[in-house]
């Protein structure tokens, strides 16, 4: 990963520049001011653009990064010793000379620092101990997976203190997936971690899991005349596990009746010929989640068209469109045992009543969280659309975290 200037990752300078003194103060203030200079790693978090639930079938998701981001201050340490004091969640402290995986660190942030260390070593790079003081604006919750920042952000400290900034992003990316699912204990794609460790607008193909295709594309061509918001719902994801897992069972269930592993191993005209047994086999809503799929891979692929294109009326029509697929076929939108909580569909028929001024989907996972709009920048419709979504959800319910063009990166605090 690069050394990279402050103009590449935020678009106020200034201030990026006072919060790397102010992080640089209390890293000194934590760890001490002996030794080496200590260096800025920032890496940001990410939005899902499109390609809702397609990549455990290994579909097609196109992702961008933001410029909310994780901070680390960073200096080497003589021993293997990982010390790290994260604002708002505390001080944690491991030695690397035992790199299995620990039960009791299960869901910590030691099992991702220790997971990402022992995938590192066992792959023949180098690894060390460190002193950290990590700064995050990836709140968890915002839907802006804070988990694959702060994996993308420690990846890039040993790639960048002991490695030479030698580490492949996608091989970065592969490596913090490996601590989340085999330490952190959660199942995970790669869609976040890509997008965190390469940073810009990325579309992915998920149908070699060994090798998912990454392909850049160019800077959001449409940023003069709409911008990106997150809108929290505020409503919580507790309990709702059953149902996130549902949607790749059912996806893989109608494919095990076509003979099978994943969605992605057939085609739609093929599904749609064995619809009576699927229907039989695994019910209406698998058959429509089968779907969805398919759909939402074409869409994909037509939403990377228009980007490449600068087709703004083309991408904004996906946006919507792939939102209306999540609500109908996919039904990722509210919980069937909960029909008092509809806030994902109340944003977006909300974000509706602006017409061609607002765009929606559901962003990520579904059921409750957040939803994605592309807003209009015109001042008359921004402070509109404020008033509506905010008046309902709470004041600043609705982000706009802006669009990165660089990744997970060393940052020049001299520029």
């Amino acid at each position: 990963m690069k050394l990279e200037q402050l103009t590449a990752i935020t678009p106020d300078p200034t201030a990026y520049r006072a919060r790397l003194a102010s992080a640089r103060d209390a890293f000194f203030g934590r760890f001490g001011s002996d030794g080496e200079e200590p260096r800025f790693i920032s890496a940001p978090g990410r939005s899902e653009i499109c390609g809702n639930h397609t990549d455990h079938n290994g579909g097609k998701v196109i992702a961008a990064s933001v410029c909310q981001d994780t901070l680390a201050v960073c200096r080497r340490r003589s021993d293997r010793t990982v010390r790290l004091f994260s604002e708002g969640f505390g001080e944690l402290s491991l030695s690397l000379d035992e790199l299995s995986p620990k039960q009791d660190e299960a869901f910590t942030s030691s099992s991702l620092i220790r997971g990402i260390a022992a995938r590192l070593s066992e792959t023949g790079h180098n690894i060390g101990g460190f002193d950290a003081y990590i700064h995050s604006t990836v709140e968890p919750g915002s839907g802006l997976s804070s988990s694959a920042a702060f994996e993308a952000c420690i990846a890039t400290v040993f790639d960048r203190l002991f490695n030479g900034g030698s580490i492949d992003p996608i091989f970065a990316a592969k490596v913090g997936q490996f601590a989340e699912n085999a330490y952190f204990g959660k199942p995970c794609g790669l869609m976040d971690q890509v997008a965190c460790t390469l940073g810009g607008f990325v579309s992915i193909d998920f149908a070699d899991r060994d090798n998912p295709i990454v392909r850049p594309l160019p800077a959001f061509p449409f940023g003069e005349e709409y911008e990106l918001c997150v809108i929290n719902c505020r409503s919580s994801h507790h309990d709702l596990n059953a149902e996130y897992a549902a949607i790749p069972a059912e996806m893989k269930a109608a494919a095990a009746v076509c003979s099978w592993e994943r969605l992605a191993d057939g085609n739609e005209s093929e599904l749609i010929a064995r619809l009576p047994q699927i229907r039989e086999a695994c019910g209406d809503r698998a058959a429509l989640r089968a779907i969805h799929f398919y759909e939402e891979n074409k869409r994909v692929e037509a939403m990377a068209r228009a980007i490449e294109t600068s087709d703004a009326k083309g991408f904004l029509t996906l946006v919507r469109e792939s939102g209306q697929s999540s609500a109908a076929f996919l039904q990722n939108l509210t919980v069937p045992t909960r029909p008092e909580s509809q806030s994902i569909p109340l944003a977006t028929a909300l974000c509706a009543t602006f017409g061609e001024d607002v765009f929606a989907r559901v962003h990520g996972g579904g059921f409750a969280g957040t939803a994605l709009a592309f807003v209009k920048k015109e001042e008359s419709v921004k402070k509109a659309f404020l008033a509506c979504l905010n008046g309902v959800f709470g004041e600043g319910s609705c982000r706009f975290p802006g669009l990165r063009a660089v990744g997970a990166c060393e940052v020049d605090a001299r520029s």
